[in-house]
């Protein structure tokens, strides 16, 4: 058999596969590392809580709680109350003691007199009466068995005048949340203000927590009538007390201390200790502070003698026991690893020694109150990254200062540099430096104008406005800032980071009153204060007697080489006038002080206590906060341990801002150029609600409460821990909306006004980063919105420079309703008007006016037809004719409004957006030099203008839809002039009294569906969620949409089902019935009328018949039918009868009328036996007549004289003279044509005659259309009634007889006698 062959080589790992294999291996060392990086920490964590643990149960005295006083025994309480104790620390003031102790009143059982258990009281023969004074009462208070998350209190005095009765003549309450007092027969009769009322300077952390003593006082001041209550020695509140102090005392009463009287049942168990009572004037604020500042007696329960027990007092700020110490405990950790533990951890602040050492980190010790607060201003508002300019450092500049004025001014002081008697101070400094430091010379212009960096630039203002209240409060100043390298390059030649920031008074000549900097006297560097007051030095180079030149004070720790350092110094110059000046420096938690004499720490320059700053390494540096006050050390450590958090996370610029400055990035071309750019950042602006334990709903508001408890327990108890607020306010947990925010900041931003007050944020603030920082905090953007946000609003504002278009985009949501969040956005415009457009667009208004200029002549010609109809004949115009006119009138007035409106907005349009689009434009957003309120300002301020203008042109647009819909209106009646065109206005006219009550059956029964919707879905469904949304909704089923899932639920499908056979199968076809049955009956009046014919030939028509009138010199037919109607007994009109009325101009003009007329459907030629006068006839009539006129000299007499001459004509007169043949208006309504007697008759008219009066005609229109039941006939070869033959014109009635033929009786009467009919 063959032998095996060897297997092949593997193949070589391409260079993918081995990046991939060393990826693998990198990431699970990384794994590994750090699961090892967390358990080291872990394990001592573990071993803390163990001891912890361990010292809970065997009791060690520092975990447990103080030493309770001894309960008071109940029934009447026995003191001295003959006599009165003169105040140790007040010698004016003496003083009844009702209580020395300390004692417990607790709910002891009933003893002595006592008729219920824990009752305590002053007989009202024994208390002391104070008629028309004032009255103060003191105490030291501790609450002792309180549950953290309960308010608990007590009465401190509680007058009655009957020991069985809880009535109160005057009562002081003390409780954990506020105070509370009786004023029986004021106004208000009861005082109950809340903690967060007390005082703005009032905080949760002061509020009366068990386990401490604090010195309370109520003072009715009898001179003001105000209570005045004193928290640890300081006035926290003070208001009228209801009525005037002096009536405060009702008679003897028995005067209950603790918390119970007959049937109450409130209260919680507490101690008192030296409660005093004052009858007189007022205690002053010195006097009470002087009161509880004073030493107390050494008794057990309030601390006695042993310094473990003094946390059982509170201690103010001052106190050399409110700071941390530099205790390490035995696993290497102090205090701040302890802070750092703490939220995760809230009970390893218990272990043993911790409370004591700790009291800043832990929170152990109480601080007492005190009013008000330290403002602080910033050199620099962002962090800074500091590179080396030269190789000796960097020079930052105040903004007031530029490069140029800074080296002319080193130029010229330079030429005295040799007789500055100051200058020993700086070389001195230089001399004093550890080896191989670095410092800028400075006095050599060259390398200063090297360092300077243009880009580090401070707020000169800042640091002028801090100065002038240093310079205020006595030169007393606190300066603090963080530092962190950034790299080897800010490391010394010995590898250490040793910051050195120089704080220049001036720069020529080179003077610091401040500096941070690694000098020999200190290894890890120190701070060096100096005066701008030192004068020059001896002659033998020492500093003369009584010339300090410097105080030095060590940092008490290194500065980290990869994390941040906080420095401070708080500089207590004041103190020189008294004890003596000092200063303390501190380096993260740690202190260092040192007493510097009585000298004054006097500023080279009066204006700023530096003008630069000399940072010798590159490194970050945080903001320099400035205060104008001395902070007690225990405030500098909460400054560093409330900042030590986020600034760990915060890694601080890459670049420095010259670096920012400089770098120039590439912007590539796009193809796609965008209509519109953003004029600003997007802001959202939201407005908020206090949180509130009180509901609308008693049970809502009860349950609020009890659910605290229930909450506190079951997340807040051990290992874990709820802040102070969450324990302490149920409303911090659960609540019902209270009153809106208007003053108080959230979110680190203040009320700003906008449609209402409320917070504006930079949009990408909230949405781009998860964290922002603010209030020396990060805060994360997803709470910005809360339960307590109750609007939102996103604003941005667009610019389309192509279409001169300005856009505000709003989103708003509505957060709260009910069920959920309602949003909405606004898209609003508003456009520019310049150039040729405005030109355009005022051409178009003037035509508009042309309009306006041409409706009211119509109206008023119509008017004075009106009027002269009324006034003159007494005919009233009939309504619709009225409304119309007022229809028109109303178009006019609202047109010519609208125009005088608009123009001046679009005239001025192009300036105010121009002047609104600069503003936005000029906001500074990159600029840290205007502060983030005032860029707000001046966006809200251009945006509510801009909004402005939009809603001034919106509501011109509202109020020019109206008009429009007027018109519109207006429009729709004039289809009336046509019967082909009236179907829409004649079916509504027609079916007007059933459209009006189908919509009240609508209304009616919508309106019920609407009700029942909105109970029964509106809590389910946001179709149903209003009544308005519910009448939509029905709405759109009304039209045939319904809801997708409306089979799903039995109850939503039988409710539109229902709606669905009432309305839609009923009600809408009613509608259609009505509205059909209306259009039959017009369709059947246009059948019957016989002389419309079709809209456009109508008009057409009447074009011809106004053209051949005026060409023909026709009469108006107004006119003509007045004539007409003179002889309504005339079934036929032919032409002589028109001939003889003499309104033609001449027998052509008559043709061409009969010729023109008779061409049409609705007109009948009458039966005639004569034949009808030819053209070629009637000229040659007519030429005869002229040349027999002009043989014999006369004139040719015209038509009308040829009738007046007694051309007889059927039912016309003869015989009349042309005077007195005319149309005149008579005197009393009628028109009436005078026509004289014909010769040979007798009296009266003639029979047939057109005299008497002439019925006003109706007016007919310029076209062979008629608008009554009459037509006209031209009939050849038809008889009229007086025997004459001829064309003739049968005016026939619109009645017919069952055969279809009209019938009418001739009542001419002639020597014909005959008898006129026409077919029908």
């Amino acid at each position: 058999p063959a032998p095996l062959a060897a297997p092949p080589p593997p193949a070589p790992l391409v260079e993918t596969e081995m990046g991939e294999l060393s990826r693998s291996l990198t990431s699970a060392v990384g794994v590994v590392d750090q699961s090892v990086a967390e358990q080291a920490p872990q394990a001592t964590i573990n071993l803390v809580m163990q001891a912890v643990e361990f010292s809970r149960l065997v009791g060690n005295a520092s975990a447990t709680s103080a030493i309770q006083a001894p309960s008071l025994p109940t029934g009447s309480i026995a003191f001295n109350h003959t006599r009165t104790f003169t105040d140790a620390v007040n010698p004016s003031r003496s003083f009844y003691q009702l209580l020395a102790g300390p004692w417990l009143l607790d709910m002891a059982p009933k003893a002595n007199d006592a008729t219920f258990a824990g009752e305590r009281w002053f007989k009202a023969s024994e208390f002391p009466r104070f008629p028309g004074r004032g009255v103060t009462f003191t105490a030291w208070f501790r609450n002792v068995a309180c549950p953290e998350g309960k308010s608990c209190g007590t009465f401190l005095i509680s007058g009655h005048p009957s020991k069985g009765s809880s009535a109160r003549c005057f009562s002081a309450w003390v409780e954990t949340d506020g105070i509370y007092w009786d004023t029986p027969g004021g106004t208000p009769d009861y005082g109950y203000p809340l903690n967060g009322n007390l005082n703005p300077s009032y905080s949760q952390k002061f509020k009366l927590t068990s386990d401490t003593w604090r010195h309370i006082a109520f003072v009715y001041n009898e001179d003001t009538n105000d209570l005045e209550y004193y928290l640890d020695g300081v006035r926290t509140y003070r208001s009228f007390w209801g009525k005037p102090v002096s009536q405060m005392d009702c008679g003897p009463v028995n005067v209950s201390v603790g918390f119970r009287w007959p049937g109450y049942t409130y209260g919680a168990d507490i101690e008192l200790f030296d409660v005093r009572m004052y009858v007189g004037a007022p205690l002053t604020p010195a006097q009470v502070l002087a009161i509880a500042t004073a030493p107390v007696p050494a008794v057990p329960s309030f601390g006695g003698t042993e310094p473990s027990r003094a946390r059982d007092r509170c201690l103010y700020m001052e106190s050399p026991q409110m700071m941390d110490t530099t205790w390490i405990d035995p696993y290497g950790h102090g205090c701040s690893w302890y802070f750092q533990q703490k939220d995760a951890y809230p009970s390893v602040c218990r272990y043993p020694g911790v409370a004591d050492e700790c009291p800043i980190a832990c929170k152990s010790k109480q601080e007492c109150f005190k009013v008000g607060t330290y403002k602080k201003y910033f050199a620099w508002k962002s962090i800074r990254r500091i590179e080396a300019r030269s190789p000796n450092g960097t020079v930052c500049l105040g903004s007031h200062r530029s490069v140029n004025a800074t080296l002319e001014r080193c130029r010229e002081w330079r030429k005295t540099m040799a007789t500055d008697g100051k200058l020993w101070q700086w070389e001195m400094d230089l001399a004093q430096r550890q080896p191989g430091t670095l410092r800028v010379n400075v006095t050599e212009c060259e390398e200063l104008e090297r360092s300077i960096d243009p880009y580090c630039e401070f707020d000169r203002g800042e640091v002028e406005a801090f100065t002038a209240e240093m310079k205020a409060a006595g030169g007393d100043f606190t300066m603090a800032f963080w530092v962190k390298p950034v790299g080897a390059q800010s490391y010394a030649s010995d590898g250490r980071f040793l910051p050195s920031v120089h704080f220049l008074s001036s720069v020529s000549p080179p003077f610091s009153n401040v500096a941070f900097a690694p000098f020999t006297s200190g290894n890890k560097g120190e701070v060096r204060t100096r005066s701008g007051c030192t004068g020059p030095l001896s002659a033998d180079g020492t500093p003369g007697q009584g010339v300090v030149h410097s105080e030095e004070i060590e940092f008490p720790a290194s500065a980290s080489k990869d994390e941040w350092t906080f420095y401070a110094i708080s500089k207590n110059n004041k103190g020189r006038l008294t004890t003596g000046a000092s200063a303390t420096v501190a380096a993260n938690n740690a202190q260092m002080s040192e007493s510097q004499g009585a000298w004054d720490m006097c500023l080279e320059d009066p204006e700023a206590l530096f003008s630069a700053i000399e940072v010798n390494y590159p490194m970050l540096i945080s903001p320099v906060m400035l205060v104008p006050q001395t902070l007690p050390f225990g405030m500098v450590q909460e400054l560093y341990y409330q900042e030590v958090g986020p600034m760990n996370i915060r890694a601080g610029p890459l670049q420095t801002n010259a670096e920012r400055a400089t770098t120039k990035i590439d912007v590539e071309k796009m193809d796609y150029v965008e209509k519109s750019v953003l004029m600003a950042a997007p802001i959202i602006f939201q407005k908020r609600v206090f949180p509130s334990g009180t509901c609308p709903y008693e049970y809502s508001t009860a349950w609020l409460k009890d659910q605290h408890p229930k909450v506190l327990e079951s997340t807040c108890k051990e290992p874990f821990t709820c802040s102070q607020d969450v324990k302490e306010r149920p409303e911090a947990v659960m609540s019902c909306q209270g009153d809106w925010v208007t003053q108080e900041s959230s979110f680190g931003l203040q009320p700003q006004e906008f449609e209402g007050t409320g917070f504006a944020d930079f949009l990408f603030s909230i949405t781009d980063t998860p964290f922002v920082f603010r209030d020396g905090e990060l805060k994360p953007t997803g709470s910005f919105v809360d339960s307590l946000t109750q609007t939102v609003k996103i604003i941005l504002v667009f610019f389309s420079p192509e279409y001169g278009i300005t856009t505000v985009m709003s989103v708003d949501a509505d957060l709260s309703g009910p069920r959920s969040a309602y949003v909405d956005v606004t898209v609003q415009h508003y456009e520019i008007l310049e150039g040729f457009q405005l030109i355009a667009y005022l051409l178009v208004q003037c035509m508009v006016l042309i309009f306006i200029a041409a409706m009211i002549f119509d109206v008023f010609q119509h008017g004075t037809v009106m009027w002269g109809a009324y006034h003159e004949d007494g005919i009233m115009p009939d309504l619709l004719t009225m409304g119309l006119m007022g229809v028109d009138i109303l178009t006019i007035v609202m047109t010519t409004v609208v125009v005088c409106l608009r123009l001046p907005s679009k005239i001025a349009s192009a300036g105010a957006v121009r002047s609104i689009l600069a503003d936005l434009d000029a906001i500074p957003w990159a600029s840290s030099d205007v502060t983030v309120s005032a860029k707000k300002e001046t966006f809200f301020s251009n945006v509510q203008d801009l909004l402005a203008l939009i809603g001034t042109e919106e509501g011109v647009d509202a109020f020019l839809n109206v008009v429009l819909i007027v018109l519109l209106i207006r429009v729709i009646q004039c289809t009336s002039l046509h019967p082909r065109l009236a179907l829409l206005t004649g079916t509504i006219s027609k079916a007007m009294d059933d459209f009006w009550h189908s919509a009240l059956l609508i209304i009616l029964i919508m309106g019920s569906f609407a009700g029942i919707g909105t109970w029964r879905f509106g809590s389910e469904r946001e179709e149903f969620g209003t009544f308005e949304k519910t009448m939509q909704t029905q709405f759109l089923m009304f039209l045939g949409e319904f809801l997708e899932d409306w089979a799903t639920d039995t109850d939503l499908q039988a409710f539109i089902v229902l709606y669905l056979m009432i309305m839609f199968l009923l009600v809408l076809n009613f509608l259609l019935a009505i509205i059909v049955e209306a259009y039959m009956g017009v369709r059947e009046v246009n059948e019957e009328n016989e002389t419309e014919m079709e809209f456009l030939t109508d008009m057409s028509c009447t074009i011809i018949a106004n053209t051949m009138a005026y060409h023909y010199g026709w009469p108006t037919l107004r006119f003509l039918s007045a004539v007409l109607s003179q002889s309504p007994q005339m079934l036929n009109v032919n032409y002589m009868s028109l001939w003889n009325t003499g309104v033609f101009r001449d027998q052509k003009s008559l043709l061409a009328f009969v010729d023109y007329y008779r061409q049409y459907d609705f007109t009948e030629e009458a039966e005639s036996h004569d034949p009808k006068p030819s053209a070629d006839a009637l000229k040659i009539a007519t030429e005869v007549e002229k040349r027999v006129a002009a043989l014999m000299g006369l004139r040719m007499p015209s038509l009308e004289e040829q009738a007046v001459l007694g051309i007889a004509v059927t039912g016309i007169p003869t015989g009349r003279s042309r005077k007195s043949s005319v149309l005149h208006k008579t005197g009393s309504k009628s028109w009436q044509l005078d026509t004289p007697k014909a010769a040979g008759s007798t009296g009266g008219p003639t029979s047939g005659s057109i005299g008497g009066d002439i019925r006003k005609a109706v007016h007919p229109p310029m076209s062979p259309m008629e608008t009554d039941r009459s037509r006209i006939l031209l009939a050849p070869n038809g008889s009229n009634g007086s025997g004459t033959t001829g064309d003739v014109v049968a005016l026939k009635d619109a009645s017919r007889d069952s055969k279809g033929e009209h019938r009418g009786d001739n009542n001419g009467e002639g020597s014909g006698g005959g008898e006129g009919k026409g077919k029908g």
